[in-house]
């Protein structure tokens, strides 16, 4: 965890004044207290936190880090409090996914608190949204390698990314997810799998957003399940 939390100073560096400001945000890997108690070991990935109104306080780097790593979220929340603020995890397509995911691995049974969830960029707009291309080149290269600590932290059996192929490979002349962890893309890929790789022990799928897949949550479920029986 120190060398996930040296790297993580090292991401919010450049952005530390408009995390003060509100601008944008920021949250690390989030750990349901169960992940670690099964077989089947899932991270779930996302493209970026799609607004988290934390309440930055202004303060050092090295205090914002702390509170980065202060924030309360409890991941069994997504299924026992679902609807939090504005926001309802039962109806996102994100998470009823990884719920169906869940289901055909039989751990149904509080499932969201044996899942790991992170996403690829960790610096994100407040209120919402993806971050823009100048403030994903800024942190792309320091994200690269959170993503690979986290797989080396929690040692994942599977890793699912709901995030189509320009976020895993956004630009040609920069490093990216899927040269670094030798995740193969398919770029004319008509299915919902665009992606498939294995790093450090773990099987990656690269998946397309649900509201993009044309299948039903527990269709494109399956289509995940049974692409990781071929890595």
């Amino acid at each position: 965890m120190n060398r996930y939390k040296e790297l993580y100073r090292k991401l919010l560096e450049p952005f530390q004044e408009k995390l003060c400001q509100h601008v944008l945000t920021t949250c690390p890997i989030i750990v349901g207290e169960d992940y670690t108690k099964g077989t089947f070991r899932l991270l779930y990935i996302g493209r970026a936190v799609n607004g988290w109104e934390y309440n930055w306080k202004e303060d050092t780097l090295d205090g914002l880090v702390n509170q980065a790593f202060s924030q309360d979220f409890n991941l069994k929340d997504v299924e026992n409090n679902p609807v939090q603020k504005d926001y309802n995890f039962n109806t996102s397509p994100f998470w009823q996914l990884c719920h169906q995911i869940m289901i055909l691995k039989e751990e149904a049974d509080a499932w969201s608190n044996k899942v790991a969830w992170s996403n690829l960029y960790k610096v994100a707009p407040y209120s919402g949204k993806n971050p823009n291309n100048r403030d994903i080149k800024t942190q792309l290269k320091v994200c690269i390698d959170l993503f690979k600590e986290e797989i080396n932290m929690y040692k994942p059996t599977h890793i699912v990314l709901v995030t189509d192929i320009w976020w895993v490979e956004p630009f040609d002349n920069l490093p990216s997810f899927a040269r670094e962890l030798g995740i193969q893309l398919y770029s004319d890929s008509k299915s919902a799998i665009v992606g498939t790789g294995e790093y450090n022990g773990s099987k990656i799928v690269v998946t397309k957003r649900p509201e993009s897949a044309k299948l039903s949550r527990a269709e494109h479920a399956k289509k995940i399940m049974e692409m990781f029986d071929k890595i």
